[in-house]
Protein backbone atom coordinates (compact mmCIF):
# COMPACT_ATOMS: atom_id res chain seq x y z
CA UNK A 1 0.00 0.00 0.00
CA UNK A 2 1.32 3.20 -0.99
CA UNK A 3 2.14 6.19 1.39
CA UNK A 4 -0.35 8.50 0.01
CA UNK A 5 -3.15 5.67 0.31
CA UNK A 6 -2.64 5.00 3.86
CA UNK A 7 -2.54 9.01 4.42
CA UNK A 8 -6.04 9.27 2.58
CA UNK A 9 -7.38 6.75 4.75
CA UNK A 10 -6.01 7.81 8.16
CA UNK A 11 -7.28 10.97 9.87
CA UNK A 12 -3.65 12.47 10.04
CA UNK A 13 -4.01 15.96 11.02
CA UNK A 14 -3.11 18.25 8.39
CA UNK A 15 -3.20 16.13 5.52
CA UNK A 16 -6.87 16.20 5.01
CA UNK A 17 -6.96 19.07 2.56
CA UNK A 18 -3.17 18.71 1.57
CA UNK A 19 -2.83 18.57 -2.27
CA UNK A 20 0.02 17.41 -4.10
CA UNK A 21 3.32 19.53 -3.45
CA UNK A 22 1.86 22.04 -0.98
CA UNK A 23 4.37 22.20 2.45
CA UNK A 24 3.60 19.53 4.88
CA UNK A 25 2.07 20.47 8.13
CA UNK A 26 4.26 20.93 11.11
CA UNK A 27 3.64 20.97 14.44
CA UNK A 28 2.87 24.06 15.23
CA UNK A 29 0.43 24.71 12.00
CA UNK A 30 -1.60 21.42 13.60
CA UNK A 31 -1.26 22.84 16.81
CA UNK A 32 -2.74 26.27 16.00
CA UNK A 33 -5.53 24.35 13.60
CA UNK A 34 -6.24 22.52 17.08
CA UNK A 35 -6.56 25.06 18.70
CA UNK A 36 -8.56 27.37 16.74
CA UNK A 37 -10.93 24.41 16.18
CA UNK A 38 -11.45 24.42 20.05
CA UNK A 39 -11.77 27.35 20.56
CA UNK A 40 -8.62 28.40 22.24
CA UNK A 41 -6.48 31.46 22.06
CA UNK A 42 -2.49 30.22 20.98
CA UNK A 43 -0.20 31.15 23.87
CA UNK A 44 1.89 34.03 23.38
CA UNK A 45 5.52 33.27 22.40
CA UNK A 46 8.04 34.69 24.39
CA UNK A 47 7.88 38.06 26.41
CA UNK A 48 6.68 41.26 25.74
CA UNK A 49 10.00 43.10 26.89
CA UNK A 50 13.45 42.10 25.16
CA UNK A 51 14.93 40.25 27.30
CA UNK A 52 18.56 40.83 25.82
CA UNK A 53 17.91 44.07 27.03
CA UNK A 54 19.01 45.20 30.48
CA UNK A 55 16.21 45.94 32.73
CA UNK A 56 15.56 49.33 33.56
CA UNK A 57 14.17 49.04 37.15
CA UNK A 58 12.37 46.73 39.50
CA UNK A 59 9.21 46.79 38.24
CA UNK A 60 10.00 46.02 35.17
CA UNK A 61 11.91 42.97 36.22
CA UNK A 62 8.79 41.97 38.22
CA UNK A 63 5.96 42.48 35.65
CA UNK A 64 8.32 40.35 33.02
CA UNK A 65 8.56 37.63 36.01
CA UNK A 66 4.47 37.87 36.36
CA UNK A 67 3.90 37.20 32.83
CA UNK A 68 6.30 34.27 32.51
CA UNK A 69 5.04 32.63 35.28
CA UNK A 70 1.50 32.80 33.63
CA UNK A 71 2.61 32.05 30.86
CA UNK A 72 4.49 28.48 32.16
CA UNK A 73 0.94 28.33 33.97
CA UNK A 74 -0.79 28.49 30.77
CA UNK A 75 1.13 26.12 29.60
CA UNK A 76 1.33 23.44 31.76
CA UNK A 77 -1.00 24.27 34.55
CA UNK A 78 -1.76 25.22 38.00
CA UNK A 79 -0.70 22.23 39.67
CA UNK A 80 3.21 23.33 38.93
CA UNK A 81 3.09 26.57 40.25
CA UNK A 82 5.52 24.63 43.21
CA UNK A 83 7.77 23.30 40.52
CA UNK A 84 7.73 27.11 38.98
CA UNK A 85 8.34 28.35 42.60
CA UNK A 86 10.97 25.90 42.93
CA UNK A 87 12.40 26.89 39.55
CA UNK A 88 12.16 31.16 40.23
CA UNK A 89 14.34 30.02 43.83
CA UNK A 90 16.79 28.22 42.22
CA UNK A 91 17.29 30.86 39.39
CA UNK A 92 17.69 33.59 42.03
CA UNK A 93 19.84 31.48 44.05
CA UNK A 94 22.05 30.75 40.60
CA UNK A 95 22.13 34.76 39.99
CA UNK A 96 23.26 35.73 43.66
CA UNK A 97 25.92 33.27 43.63
CA UNK A 98 27.35 34.35 40.22
CA UNK A 99 27.01 37.97 41.69
CA UNK A 100 29.34 36.99 44.36
CA UNK A 101 31.74 35.55 42.33
CA UNK A 102 32.79 38.41 40.97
Amino acid sequence: MKLKKLLEESNAPGFKDRKFGDALPTLASVKAAYEAKQGKEPIAEGLKSNIAQKWADQSTIEKDLMEFVNMAMDASGEELVEDIHASLIKAAEYAMKKLRGR
